[in-house]
This record gives structure tokens, C-alpha cells and sequence, in this order.
């Protein structure tokens, strides 16, 4: 039995005492007491609850400010150049990146590029047919540009689909071949060239440039894919991908650039010719050397082959707007800013290039319009006045935070870029302003001036230039994410100001509600305490009420008496 009901019982056995009820009373002087404690705790609690969700208004705020920031950092994304061949079977279109130059460009072909191919003499023999009688032998590729390549022929292995097969496989002596290893600590690669030349230096990791030089082409790295080593000397260079769990090679430029295929030119498979090509280009011709003797097979075979030239490489010639250009390969990258394309045929065809500013156009609305959001949430948060039902003026007594966030967003959009060009310094410089009330403004007008003369200089400026930066990069990166930099004191998720201001009012939230435990406790027992008192006071009136009752029963009866004597 509970002792609000044991109360009860008492004073209803006693008759009803005073007649006043005296558990209502316990309750309400009890509630009296309870009640300003436990508005002042429960005020606090939602305060400190709405100062959470407001600080999550403001995060989710500013992490719409960062994607319109991200949308900034890579040069390709800023633009969709539409780009087309008036005759793509003349001259095919490749490739359009951000920063193609607009304009009408023609394309006149006199030479396509060819590579040097060489073919065996007639042998009679079958695919499968050993050429050195089954002995191992090197063939030799000397490369016009001083590279070599050495074909290791296996004993056993020397049929021309072998030879083939054997030519394919092959990889660059003293150019590009990599010998790599994994180190004790499995996130460390050490990279060798092996290579006759001297003074090669690793000039990239990741992308990143270096200037540190390894003897003998050799130095550990820690965490790295993608290595790049250039000669000291001729200034070659040869860029390896590894795989760093592995420390194998999955990728590497330049590659073999010979291609061997053994072609039987008879109906029952014999006759079988081996067709060797190179590297298009007139510099990039070869001459072969076998090791065999003299009197042997390979020798004779190796050189048939080497005699057999059927073709020369050239290089391709064409003019563009007039200007002669000679290149080695068909595929041409570098003579009309941002464009890649392909020579097909001896013809001509016009390049149009257009430009799109619309994409960056519609980017940099967004980020004034994420940015005037964050200044309208902040006013919000931090107005008394607000009528904004759920937070408004929940951040009234915190300008310290409001100011925070004003201040590192302000700066992340006024700042000078990390990256200049021309003209172009900051987002001030292509239309972007702050009015008298604090927000953006976007004057598309001078951004369309600004732009048709100078979008590269904007993309670098943004970007630096690049795509698909890490934010670990040391080098400059462009203003797109230097602002995002400065934005980290505000989101860092271990020590930004809208984690430890989240935690700290979480942590009161905590603290309130055991507070209101206490006080149920607390005032429990003073509402014990007044029932155990007024079940004695009505102990005592009950008593007094049953002497009074009994004395006037007394009277009465002596009355009675007396006057019936």
C-alpha cells in the first residue's frame, strides 16, 4: 500500500478528523514548493536543447556552403565546352576539358602519322615451327631514340607466334623498366630504375612535385601509387603506378611501344609472317640485332626481318588556322588549348570550339546563395525578437559563436586566392560583392565580361589550375579550397566550434535532467514528510473531536438526570 493510500486509511478510520483534506494539501504545498525549481531546470533544459538544434541549423548551413564549394575545386568541372568537327571522318574529336580556348579553328591534313613496319622474308614455316632450333636467343630492338628493347626468346619458345608473344611482353631496357619492392614497414615502397643512363631523381609522388634525388634512381616512399622519375640529363620522364598493398606495377608510361603479331598468310596455316611496328613518327624508327651465331636460324631470321622494311615512320603534318604543325603521333593535344583530337585522313575539317561560362555562372549563384543562407540563419538564431517558432533567438546570449561563423565564412569568400592570374585574385574580381546588410551580391554582368576574356584566369584562380586535388596537397590549391580551409575551425569534428558547442550543451542537458531526478526525489519526500505530519495533527483533532463528544454525551445525561430528580 502506498503512503499517500496508508495516509488516507488512517484518517478515515479516525472518523475524518479536522474534515480538511489533508492528502490534497501534502500535494499542493509540495508542488508549491516543486514548481519554480522545477520550471527554472526544465527552462534551462530546452534552452540548452534549442541551442542544439539551432548550432545544427548553422552546421547544416555551412556544409551547404562547403558542397558549393567543392562544386569550385576541379578545374574540369567549371565548364562543358561543346566542341565538334565539321568532318569527323577527317578529324575526329577526342576530348574538351574546362579552359578550351572558343573560336573556329582549320584543320588542313597533308601526312598522316605512320609508324616503321617491318616484315619477315618468306619462311614457309608454320606458326608453331622453331626458327633456332629450339635454342634460346636476344633479339635486340634499338630505337632511333636511344632506348633498347630486349626480347628474351626461352628455350623452346622460339616459333614466331612465341617471338610474337615474347616482342609484346618485353619492357623498355635502361627507359622505363621499374624493379620494386616492399619494404619492412608494408606502407613503405622502395623504387629502383634500372637504367645505362645516370642522374635520374624521383620528380613526383601523388602529383605532388619533389626535388629530392635518389641515388641510383632509388628511394623509399611512404603511402605512394604513383611515382614519376625524370632523367637529370635528357630529361626524360617515366611514371609508374604501384599498387601499395602489393608493390606491383599496374601501370607504366612509357610503355613497350613495339607490337608483334605472327600472320599466316596460308590457307593451311603455314607461311607465316611476323609483323613488327613501332611507335608512329619519323624519329622513332628501329633496327634489329639478334645474339644467335651467324650460321643459325634466328640470326638469318632476325635479319630478314630487320632488311624487310615496308614502311617508314613519319610524322603527321597539318596547319591549324594556317600555322604548320608537325607532331609524331595522329592524336594531337597540345595545339589548340583544352581540345584533343585525332587526324584521320589527308582532308581538312573545321574545329568549333564554344564556351560555357553558364556551368561556373550557375556554381557561384549557388555559393552566394549558400552564403546569404548562412547570414539569414544567423540573424535568426541570434534575434530575441525572432518569430521563428522552434529556434529563433535561441543563440541570443551566444554572439560569441554568431560571430565566429560570420567571421569564417566573411573570410572564406573575401580572401585573396592562393593562386592568382592575370588579373584575377579573389571572387571580388568576377562580380562577387558584399552588400551594406552583409550578404552576396553577384553581378553576372561583369562575371560574363570578366569571363569572356579571362575564364582561365578565373579557373585557376579557383582551382589552381588542377582536378581532383587532396586537401593534403602542401602546394597551393586555389581559392576553392582555401576557403574550405578556413571553414574548419567551425566544422572540425574533433575541436570546431560547432562540436565542442554541441557537446557542451549536451553535457547540461545530461546535467538538467539529473537535477530534475533529484528534485523528484528531493520533494518525494517532503511530500512524505507532510503526510506523516498531518496524519498526526489528525490524529490529535480527531481525538479532541471524540473527548468533545464524549464530554457533551456526559453533560447531556447529568442534565437529564438532574432534572428528572
Amino acid at each position: 500500500m502506498s503512503s499517500e493510500n496508508a495516509a488516507s486509511s488512517v484518517i478515515s478510520a479516525l472518523g475524518g478528523g479536522s474534515g480538511v483534506d489533508f492528502i490534497k494539501l501534502a500535494r499542493d504545498l509540495t508542488d508549491a514548493e516543486k514548481a519554480p525549481k522545477e520550471n527554472r531546470l526544465t527552462r534551462a533544459k530546452e534552452e540548452s536543447e534549442a541551442k542544439i538544434s539551432a548550432v545544427a541549423v548553422l552546421q547544416y548551413n555551412v556544409s551547404l556552403f562547403i558542397e558549393s564549394l567543392n562544386g569550385l575545386n576541379d578545374a574540369d568541372e567549371l565548364s562543358n565546352p561543346q566542341v565538334a568537327s565539321s568532318d569527323t571522318t577527317n578529324v575526329s574529336i577526342d576530348s574538351a576539358v574546362n579552359g578550351a580556348l572558343a573560336g573556329s579553328y582549320q584543320v588542313s591534313v597533308s601526312q598522316l602519322a605512320s609508324p616503321q613496319r617491318n616484315m619477315s622474308l618468306a619462311t614457309g614455316l608454320a606458326s608453331d615451327t622453331a626458327i633456332n632450333g629450339g635454342s634460346s636467343f636476344t633479339i635486340t630492338i634499338a630505337g632511333d631514340d636511344g632506348t633498347s628493347l630486349d626480347v628474351d626468346v626461352s628455350a623452346g619458345k622460339d616459333s614466331l607466334g612465341e617471338i610474337a608473344t615474347a616482342i609484346n611482353a618485353a619492357s623498355l631496357s635502361g627507359r622505363s623498366k621499374i624493379d620494386h619492392t616492399i619494404a619492412t614497414d608494408i606502407d613503405s615502397i622502395e623504387a629502383q630504375l634500372n637504367t645505362d643512363y645516370s642522374g635520374w631523381e624521383i620528380s613526383s609522388v601523388n602529383g605532388v612535385a619533389t626535388t629530392d634525388t635518389a641515388a641510383d634512381g632509388a628511394r623509399s616512399v611512404s603511402d605512394s601509387d604513383v611515382l614519376t622519375f625524370t632523367n637529370l640529363t635528357g630529361g626524360d620522364s617515366i611514371t609508374i603506378t604501384v599498387d601499395s598493398t602489393t608493390g606491383k606495377t599496374v601501370a607504366q608510361s612509357p610503355s613497350n611501344p613495339y607490337r608483334a603479331t605472327a600472320i599466316a598468310t596460308g590457307l593451311d596455316g603455314t607461311d607465316v609472317t611476323l609483323v613488327l611496328e613501332g611507335a608512329s613518327g619519323g624519329n622513332n624508327g628501329f633496327t634489329l640485332f639478334s645474339s644467335s651465331a651467324s650460321d643459325q636460324g634466328a640470326d638469318k631470321f632476325i635479319t630478314g626481318l630487320n632488311s624487310n622494311k615496308v614502311q617508314a615512320g613519319q610524322d603527321a603534318k597539318f596547319s591549324v588556322n594556317g600555322l604548320s604543325v608537325a607532331r609524331a603521333s595522329n592524336q594531337v593535344t597540345d595545339v589548340i588549348d583544352g581540345v584533343s583530337f585525332t587526324l584521320e585522313a589527308v582532308a581538312s575539317a573545321n574545329i568549333s570550339v564554344v564556351s560555357d561560362h553558364s556551368t561556373l555562372k550557375d556554381k557561384l549563384k549557388g555559393l552566394v546563395e549558400s552564403y546569404n543562407d548562412i547570414q539569414l540563419a544567423a540573424t535568426e538564431l541570434a534575434d530575441p525578437a525572432s518569430e521563428e517558432e522552434l529556434v529563433g533567438g535561441a543563440l541570443a546570449r551566444d554572439k560569441a559563436l554568431i560571430r565566429s561563423v560570420k567571421d569564417a565564412v566573411y573570410d572564406a569568400v573575401t580572401s585573396t586566392s592562393s593562386v592568382t592570374s592575370g588579373n584575377i585574385e579573389a571572387l571580388r574580381d568576377i562580380g562577387i560583392s558584399l552588400t551594406k546588410t552583409g550578404d552576396l551580391s553577384f553581378d553576372e554582368t561583369v562575371f560574363d565580361d570578366v569571363a569572356s576574356s579571362s575564364f582561365n584566369d578565373i579557373s585557376i584562380m579557383l582551382t589552381a589550375g588542377t582536378s581532383d586535388q587532396s586537401i593534403f596537397d602542401p602546394n597551393p590549391q586555389g581559392l576553392a579550397i582555401d576557403a574550405r580551409e578556413r571553414l574548419d575551425i567551425l566544422t572540425d569534428k574533433i575541436d570546431g566550434l560547432f562540436v565542442s558547442k554541441a557537446t557542451n550543451e549536451q553535457l547540461k542537458v545530461a546535467d538538467y535532467e539529473v537535477e530534475l531526478q533529484e528534485l523528484d526525489v528531493a520533494m518525494e519526500k517532503i511530500y512524505q514528510r507532510y503526510l506523516r505530519q498531518f496524519t498526526i495533527m489528525e490524529t490529535l483533532v480527531s481525538g479532541l473531536n471524540s473527548t468533545r463528544d464524549s464530554m457533551g454525551t456526559t453533560w447531556e445525561n447529568m442534565s437529564k438526570n438532574l432534572w428528572s430528580d
